[in-house]
């Protein structure tokens, strides 16, 4: 009396394939992709595109005569200062080391209690006395040739180190 009533099978559907999002065109002067593209950059998720941002020293002469500088990624963000030079040759120099160095230098992570010693040249990654996260490189012959700002985070000082690496491959220097 109560029979099962059948329904019928519903029509197979086919869904089209769904095409990748377009993506939307980047002007190369625009400082917000650029932003974005060097921080995808520094924290490895970057294309072959955006390796090619890389970012520049700054040479600056100070009130006394001596000079520094800074190394600053293509987001226009200091990423670490060199010590205090005599002349600008020393300055061009300590760059020239940087460019070296940086890119091969391991990280002795001193924030450990074991730490074990690595031979030069290496990134020293500390913490100092505000209890900041900091990090300097150290060259071949043991000399400080670059040091961090303070970090509250370990992961940022990490990633620092990653931006000097990638960084100091540039070939511009600009005096100001």
């Amino acid at each position: 009396m109560f029979g099962k009533s059948k329904k019928p099978a519903p029509a197979a559907t086919k869904k089209a394939p769904t095409a990748p999002a377009p993506q939307k065109e980047v002007k190369k002067d625009d400082k917000a992709a650029r932003l974005a593209a060097a921080q995808r950059a520094i924290l490895g998720g970057a294309s072959s595109d955006d390796r090619k941002l890389i970012g520049k020293f700054v040479i600056k002469k100070a009130k006394d005569g001596s000079y520094m500088f800074n190394l600053v990624a293509a987001n226009s963000m200091i990423v670490a200062t060199s010590q205090m030079y005599t002349t600008l040759d020393a300055c061009k120099n300590g760059i020239a080391s940087v460019s070296t160095n940086a890119p091969t230098a391991k990280v002795e992570d001193q924030t450990l209690e074991n730490c074990a010693k690595l031979p030069y040249p290496k990134f020293e990654m500390y913490v100092d006395k505000a209890n900041e996260y900091r990090f300097r490189l150290l060259a071949k012959n043991g000399q400080n040739v670059l040091a961090s700002q303070g970090y509250s985070m370990k992961e940022s000082c990490i990633n620092g180190i990653n931006s000097v690496k990638h960084n100091a491959k540039t070939k511009e220097i600009v005096t100001e």
